[in-house]
Formats: C-alpha cells, structure tokens, sequence
C-alpha cells in the first residue's frame, strides 16, 4: 500500500519530522486492527527511512509484521499475517528480504515493489 502526502507534511529529507511521523502510523496501525505492539525497529531502505513493527492480533492467535518506508513524501507499507504457530518463517523473512524500491521513472511516477502477503 501507498500514500502521498504533501510535501508541507513530511518528507524524507525532513529528518526532524520523522520520529512523530512514525510514531503516529505505527500507531494508526495498532489501533486499527485492535492489536498490541510487540517489536519495533529503525530500518533504512536504500537510502530511504522506515519502521519494522510486530503487532499481536486477537490475544496472540497472529502477528502483522508491518514495514513502513517514506520515500520523499511517499509511505510504503508491505506486511504479512501469520498465524502464532507460523511464526517467524522463513517465508515472512525472504518476503522482507526481497522488497527494494526501483528508480524513479520520470517527472514525479514511480514504481516500487509492493506486495501484501497472508499467512495463516
């Protein structure tokens, strides 16, 4: 998934804005599945910052393992859902192992590598 914001916003080089930024879309996403945060990390995508989080559903029956990457003013977001049994694999880890962000195309299109994979 993918969203643009705009550039008054946040914004990749906007290093002091980041933290808050993060913070509120870890959160968001948290909330939104009714989950509880287990894990979460600092990640750099090439060049680009990011948040790795593990969030429980339904009192410990899955894990979301969510990566969140901001582009200059593009979030990517790429997650897996996993039952507790199956969880970590080696599927999840060459899932996240796997993503990368392509070169620009032209004049303000991009492309990436974003996919959304279940697992239960």
């Amino acid at each position: 998934m993918e969203t643009d914001y705009p550039d008054s916003t946040v914004h990749s080089g906007k290093t002091e804005l980041l933290d808050k930024f993060f913070r509120g879309a870890i959160d968001g996403a948290v909330t939104s599945v009714n989950g509880k945060l287990i894990s979460e990390s600092t990640i750099m995508v090439g060049r680009y910052p990011g948040r790795s989080i593990e969030i429980n559903l339904g009192d410990g029956q899955a894990i979301v393992k969510m990566m969140m990457v901001l582009r200059e003013k593009k979030m990517i977001m790429v997650q897996t859902v996993s039952g507790t049994g199956n969880y970590p694999n080696n599927a999840i880890n060459s899932f996240f192992n796997s993503f990368n962000l392509k070169k620009k195309l032209c004049r303000g299109w991009s492309t990436f590598n974003v996919i959304w994979m279940f697992l239960i």
